[in-house]
């Protein structure tokens, strides 16, 4: 068979096998290009790797590569082999790479087992992996989930940022008879997101499934949180607002407001606990000796 050129390989006829017919240049060994049954013609190069293992490279389809350019391809992909690469395991491992979204699933994985350290180097919160999850689920994939994580950079980032701004992957659909799913946008939100990005993308390179985080020069806008401390006197007004819809009455003489809900208001304010620690409160958790609370962690 004579040299590869556009003349030849338009001229070659449909293959009779199914597996198409691979037919070689003489100027450059392992150089050919594949006939389909259908017509359909691709460049191939079949070559062996330092440890004697035979590959055969798809170097592309032919029409929107040209022989000429199949043949620079060629000599190139030849001269990596040379140097001892592999081209078709370096293209495998590529597609074999897991993506952001696989690369949040095996970081959400890791912290339901303990392995990834929260505030203080503790485990993660079972509450904490929650929100994770929530996040996740609700801006990273849909936004950047199919990205090869190792190819992830800070422009992809950045545009990750700015759409959640935007408001790109907000949402609000029925999940059930009384449930929605309600995702929002925002800068709260974005700072949040990249948070939490940040973090699975240090742990990748600890283990070693990306080379660099491409979060860290990432600026994020300020928090949009507010602490609000009372005062005394806000404390005393807070409290005789309490006795007030405590004592109040309708018609029948019965009380207006739910007592345990008033309770555990006086209780939040008075010990600092959070909402959810205070309705999860459990009595073997109450210190009477002590006059303190042991929670535990959730």
């Amino acid at each position: 068979m004579p040299k590869l050129t556009k003349r030849l390989v338009d001229a070659l006829p449909p293959a009779t096998k199914p597996s198409g017919v691979v037919c070689w240049d003489t100027e450059i060994r392992g150089f050919g290009v594949r006939v389909f049954p259908t017509g359909r013609k691709r460049f191939v190069l079949k070559y062996r790797t330092r440890g004697g293992r035979q590959r055969l490279l798809g170097l592309g389809a032919y029409g929107p590569l040209t022989v000429e350019r199949a043949r620079e391809l060629a000599r190139l992909e030849l001269a990596a082999v040379i140097e001892g690469d592999d081209p078709a395991a370096i293209r495998q491992e590529a597609r074999d790479a897991v993506t952001v979204g696989e690369l949040c699933d095996l970081y959400i994985e890791a912290a339901e087992q303990g392995l990834i350290a929260g505030r203080g180097g503790k485990s993660k919160r079972p509450s904490t992996i929650a929100t994770d999850k929530s996040r996740i689920g609700a801006q990273i994939k849909p936004l950047i989930g199919t990205l090869k994580a190792a190819e992830l950079t800070r422009a992809d980032v950045e545009r990750l940022k700015v759409n959640i701004v935007e408001g790109k992957a907000a949402r609000n659909i029925r999940t059930r008879r009384r449930g929605r799913s309600i995702v929002r946008g925002g800068r709260g939100a974005s700072t949040r997101v990249l948070g939490l990005l940040g973090s699975i993308c240090n742990w990748a390179v600890d283990t070693g499934h990306i080379a660099e985080n491409p979060v860290k020069r990432v600026r994020r806008f300020a928090g949009d949180q507010r602490k609000a401390l009372l005062t005394a006197y806000q404390y005393r007004c807070f409290g005789a607002a309490l006795t007030v819809l405590a004592e109040s009455r309708n018609r029948n003489n019965e009380p207006r407001h739910n007592s345990v809900g008033l309770k555990l208001l006086r209780f939040i304010a008075l010990t600092g606990v959070r909402r959810g620690e205070g309705e999860g409160l459990r009595w073997w958790e109450v210190d009477k000796t002590g006059t303190c609370l042991a929670l535990t962690m959730t």
